[in-house]
């Protein structure tokens, strides 16, 4: 083998490393499960706005980490970080309907997930696809019983 055909073996390697890295680093994203998301599964911004007022009851879960969430909290909403949900998850009342938010979705279709597959009592979970627009306004009802985090 001469140095032009080492040369390009090499190449040929390095790239196809670089594509098995892109491949994972986009099936761990998110995105790829989110396209195998029902609709409805997420609902817009538009349409979370939407269903919270006409559920009144909605338990609302932002999963970003504290200080994601003190920085732009919804009022009445309750923080979970996406680290804690699966200790939490018990904790969450199977007789409301949960809206799961965070700034990027990712996070929030991975607690969606997470909830579905440990809590399948729970009736109605949403998460929000998109960018959250707070509600002038609106106060969440956060169950009393609920510990804070």
């Amino acid at each position: 083998m001469n140095a032009e055909n080492l040369t390009t073996i090499r190449l040929i390697i390095i790239l196809s490393l670089i594509c098995c890295l892109l491949t994972i680093i986009y099936l761990n994203s998110g995105a790829y499960y989110a396209q195998k998301t029902t609709k409805a599964a997420y609902l817009s911004p538009e349409e979370a706005t939407k269903f919270l007022l006409e559920h009144k009851d909605a338990l609302v879960i932002d999963v970003r980490t504290k200080h994601e969430y003190k920085e732009n909290e919804l009022p009445g909403s309750i923080n979970i970080p996406l680290f804690q949900f699966y200790s939490k998850v018990s904790q969450i009342p199977a007789d409301r309907p949960i809206l799961i938010t965070d700034v990027a979705n990712i996070r929030a279709l991975q607690a969606y997930k997470l909830l579905r597959s440990l809590r399948p009592d729970i009736a109605e979970v949403y998460y929000v696809k998109g960018r959250w627009v707070k509600l002038p306004g609106y106060m969440l009802v956060v169950p009393p019983s609920f510990p804070s985090p």
